[in-house]
């Protein structure tokens, strides 16, 4: 549970996507299909990514939520916790992410199919503000309800897939269907826990429409006009539905159900639960009208294994699936039926990786399969019970054989490993094209070494100039590297950290952070191997070289009373350096970031947010300038930088050093966001850019004129006109993730730039 905590992070609401094709089934389509009454459009091209930025990482390493196939079993979408929305055309192969200016994913994405495969409806995480969705062009464009159309933000969404205008939509608080394409919704009595309303599933049947939450099974016989709730026999009192499939086939309808204890599971929440896990049920239509007659159905599962999904094609009813946690090893479990539940397979191997051709996690890994832990999603195909997908906390695995095999399907094809054998240490491996998970920090320690920074697989080594990568090389133990530097003689230090997304949406606060651990570690070996350098029992950040001094070494160290600003004189002595730690700048209270030594021997930092209370910046941000190697310091900062400041970047083509950019997010009710530049050293500062909340940005090296600018929650912008006084800037359209980072220019080639992410991996590109 405290994996998942510690994972989520900006978003925790909805997404969606598309799918080509033409109308089948030959079904008229209803006017109803047609426009909605006037609300925004966001449109993005489906695969923006494709054309310019290519995802150049490892693949993987973090939650993927609620996957789908389509009917075409081909199309697969599944989403994340940091905002993406994958799509893959080839199951699972190779993936794109939706432009974020169209879809943003959350815990909460669930992507539905009609029987027009370009009609395709979802839950949007736009700007945090959930929505529902709909696309009329297989995902190219998109189209939000009118927010008045449902009372609350909307939780889980059902989609009758055999016709264009039946959906179900709930609340956390009530449950909604609509009849007419959106167009309008009637609310369905139901009275809803105290932990909220889960829509566990439904099963639509023609006419007949089966719907299953937590607070009971409700029926409709008349297409939705009216719903009845089902008498059910044999579910014991304190179990409530969470999972729910069903199939059709000849004259036989039948309903599995996955049960968890009432008082442990709550809305909007997926796998995490696993521990609240009761029961496997089998639910069959008695001759009794209006009654389901339950039949227990998982008895010779093994105790320890924890459910939380079940899964059927639409056409078989004798096959299903179950998907979790095996909670003796904290591993993602799967297990299947053919006989109708009365037994079970585990189909999903891990043991020696025995029917699993393998990513870089797994059995014999340095990161093993308790790095996936349990399922967070998993899908069926709705016409072939043979092909499934199981998402976890890190990765996206796919069968097309009914489990008899699976395969990884976050890594290249080409570079999986073969069922039954064991992970071969320091093997590279490139991105399918999911990538999930942070990247602070690119290092290049030569034209073909590359050391990228990452949070939860702590680093990642290339050799081929970032084509592959290794992942979590030797010595790197804790959850997060923020940052690694060289010296003149390739030495490498690497900032580390047991507590990652500092200074991001949660952590921000003393109670997350000063309970954390943290390091300088040391590599003689380009990063392949690496050693402690100094144990600061507390987050490391930031690092930086004093130019002048090649034994000085400076250290961002966070921690609200013992963090700041720490040095050492005597590099060169190792782990037996000493460092001391400099005077504390005024207002500041434990949350150092950047470090920038000049040229002669002025030091500036910058120190980022803090919270406290109800989630209140304190006044201990800004810009801070010592001229006396940090024994005094001068507040150099700009009223609007007192509370979120990020990274500060001194402009290289400035002979003076004195011009200098700082990035500045924007704290709850204070509009202080944008990007600011001195050219008088702090004196002055002048708002350049007020359109979004800035991470970082950087000079392309080939133009003095050329600047990005990375943000929180609006992408890649630049401009082309920095030098003057209110430079133009654009959104670069062909960066798809909403959150990047800083932008890396390769030393070798200046034309290569590459963006890591909170949230989106790393990708790169050349101009």
């Amino acid at each position: 549970m405290m994996r998942w905590i510690a994972r989520a992070c900006l978003l925790s609401l909805l997404t969606c996507a598309g799918c080509d094709g033409c109308h089948t089934r030959g079904l008229p389509r209803p006017a109803s299909a047609g426009p909605w009454p006037p609300v925004a459009v966001v449109a993005a091209p489906v695969a923006a990514s494709s054309s310019a930025w290519e995802m150049r990482g490892v693949g993987g390493g973090g939650a993927l939520y609620l996957p789908v196939i389509a009917p075409d079993n081909q199309q697969i979408f599944m989403a994340t916790d940091m905002g993406s929305l994958f799509h893959s055309r080839d199951f699972g192969a190779s993936w794109d992410t939706l432009d974020f200016r169209s879809f943003q994913g959350s815990p909460r994405t669930q992507v539905r199919f009609t029987a027009d495969p370009n009609v395709l409806w979802s839950i949007n995480a736009i700007r945090e503000d959930a929505k529902l969705s709909r696309s009329l062009d297989g995902g190219r464009h998109w189209q939000a309800s009118p927010r008045d159309s449902l009372d609350g933000s909307p939780y889980y969404l059902e989609v009758d897939p055999e016709r264009v205008d039946r959906l179900l939509v709930s609340t956390r608080t009530a449950l909604f269907v609509s009849r007419d394409g959106g167009a309008t919704f009637q609310s369905v009595t139901i009275a809803p826990r105290d932990a909220g309303l889960i829509l566990a599933g439904a099963f639509f049947d023609g006419d007949q429409i089966d719907v299953a939450t937590n607070v009971g099974l409700f029926h409709s016989a008349d297409g939705g006009a009216s719903f009845a709730q089902r008498r059910i026999t044999g579910i014991p009192t304190g179990e409530v539905i969470i999972s729910f499939a069903g199939a059709h086939q000849g004259e036989v309808r039948r309903f599995f159900a996955v049960t968890a204890s009432d008082a442990d599971v709550w809305a909007g929440v997926q796998g995490s639960q696993h521990g609240a896990f009761r029961g496997i049920y089998r639910l069959d239509e008695s001759a009794s009208q209006g009654e389901v007659v339950v039949r227990a159905m998982g008895g010779r599962l093994p105790r320890e294994q924890h459910m939380m999904f079940v899964g059927m094609a639409r056409n078989a009813v004798d096959v299903a699936y179950l998907a979790g946690c095996d909670a003796s090893r904290h591993f993602p479990a799967v297990f299947r039926t053919e006989d109708s539940g009365t037994t079970w397979t585990d189909v999903f191997v891990t043991h020696k990786n025995r029917n699993i051709a393998t990513g870089w996690s797994a059995d014999g890994g340095k990161l093993g399969w308790d790095f996936g832990e349990y399922a967070l999603g998993f899908a069926v195909s709705p016409s072939d019970p043979r092909r499934a997908v199981l998402t976890d906390l890190g990765f996206v695995h796919v069968t097309t054989d009914g489990g008899a095999n699976w395969q990884a399907a976050y890594v290249a094809p080409a570079d999986r490993n073969p069922p039954g054998t064991a992970i071969l240490g320091g093997k590279p491996y490139r991105s399918s094209g999911v990538e999930q998970t942070s990247v602070w920090w690119l290092t290049f320690a030569s034209p073909e070494t590359l050391i990228a920074s990452f949070t939860d697989i702590r680093g990642a080594r290339s050799v081929d100039g970032g084509r592959s990568w290794s992942p979590s090389p030797k010595g790197l133990v804790l959850n997060t590297t923020y940052q690694v530097i060289a010296d003149p003689r390739g030495t490498l230090y690497a900032a580390t950290s047991s507590v990652h997304d500092l200074y991001q949406s949660l952590y921000l606060t003393d109670g997350r952070i000063d309970k954390g651990t943290g390091a300088v570690m040391t590599s003689a070996n380009q990063g392949a191997t690496w050693q402690l350098l100094h144990d600061f029992r507390h987050p490391v950040v930031f690092l930086a070289l004093d130019r002048r001094r090649p034994s000085t070494l400076y250290a961002a160290v966070v921690h609200s009373r013992e963090g700041g600003i720490y040095l050492t004189h005597d590099l060169e002595r190792g782990p037996g350096a000493t460092w001391n730690r400099l005077s504390v700048p005024p207002r500041t209270q434990g949350h150092p970031y950047n470090i920038r030594p000049l040229a002669d021997g002025t030091l500036l930092v910058t120190y980022s947010g803090r919270q406290e209370g109800q989630r209140q910046f304190t006044d201990s941000s800004g810009v801070f300038v010592s001229s006396d190697d940090g024994f005094t310091w001068v507040d150099r900062s700009a009223p609007n930088m007192h509370f979120a400041t990020k990274d500060l970047v001194v402009d290289a083509n400035d002979a003076t050093e004195s011009t200098w950019y700082v990035g500045v997010a924007q704290p709850a009710g204070a509009m202080t966001r944008g990007l600011y530049r001195t050219r008088d050293r702090g004196l002055a500062w002048q708002r350049i850019w007020d359109g979004a909340s800035v991470e970082s940005c950087s000079f392309d090296p080939r133009t003095p004129d050329r600047l990005f600018v990375t943000t929180t929650e609006d992408g890649l912008w630049r401009t082309e006109n920095v030098n003057t006084t209110q430079p133009d800037f654009l959104p670069d359209r062909d960066y798809p993730f909403l959150h990047p980072l800083r932008l890396f220019w390769h030393p070798s080639n200046p034309g290569e730039a590459w963006v890591t992410s909170f949230g989106g991996g790393l990708r790169a590109r050349t101009f």
